[in-house]
């Protein structure tokens, strides 16, 4: 796989009849949320179990943490990215011609 300057995927893999089968991914971000790790809260429920994993010993601690992870989980997303992908696939003959389509694709994007 290789990534041009702009970021973006170009796969092509050559074939015996020396024919380029590509790939132009183009990664499209509308908008993205970045949420402040100091502003989460925890629900009043996870609060209360954390309090009884720290009142327990050893062996409840780590059942009790096996059920708080079974429950909730051990991720929390502190970001969100919203958008797609666009894939543009074409066969051609030679790396110029490869370089030529890319380039076109390129203008045609940048137009709208």
């Amino acid at each position: 796989m290789k990534v041009n300057s702009e970021g973006e995927n170009l796969d092509y893999s050559q074939e015996n009849s020396s024919k380029n089968h590509c790939i132009h991914s183009i990664i499209i971000n509308l908008f993205r949320i970045i949420i402040d790790f100091k502003d989460i809260k925890l629900a009043k429920q996870v609060t209360e179990e954390l309090e009884e994993v720290q009142n327990s010993n050893a062996t409840e601690k780590k059942l009790l943490l096996e059920r708080l992870i079974d429950k909730f989980g051990l991720y929390v997303p502190l970001e969100l990215t919203v958008g797609g992908r666009i894939n543009y696939s074409f066969k051609a003959n030679s790396a110029q011609e490869i370089r030529e389509i890319n380039s076109l694709l390129q203008r045609e994007i940048k137009m709208k």
